[in-house]
């Protein structure tokens, strides 16, 4: 049986998870993603940092292949919990954050409406 991960990716939340693994099936490139504002701010508020190295390993990692699967199969909506983004839009008094969260949020009711 495979060892479990124990990178810094592994120790964040789902929701930022999930955001990891649809930048990565989306081919941003590492440092697309360590710079994404909500990856970044996410990191910031766990206290972890993540390096190419962790981003390889997650990229192999059986949770990714499971998120690929289950996109593959529609077994839940690519966009992000919705509640989730309303919160972090809320918490974010910095124009340019808010501007991030509207980023996301765009992109992902985008997505459904394509059923990309």
């Amino acid at each position: 049986m495979p060892r479990p991960q124990r990178n810094n990716i592994t120790r964040l939340p789902w929701e930022i998870r999930k955001h990891i693994c649809q930048l990565l099936l989306d081919g941003k490139t590492y440092d697309e993603i360590r710079n994404d504002y909500f990856i970044a701010s996410g990191c910031q508020e766990q206290r972890k940092n993540i390096h190419n190295t962790s981003i390889g390993a997650y990229k192999n990692s059986p949770e990714y292949f499971e998120y690929c699967e289950k996109i593959k199969n529609s077994e839940f909506p690519l966009a992000m919990d919705e509640k989730l983004l309303v919160e972090a839009y809320r918490k974010f008094s910095d124009r340019e954050k808010k501007d991030a969260v509207t980023e996301i949020i765009i992109k992902s009711k985008m997505k459904d409406t394509l059923k990309l």
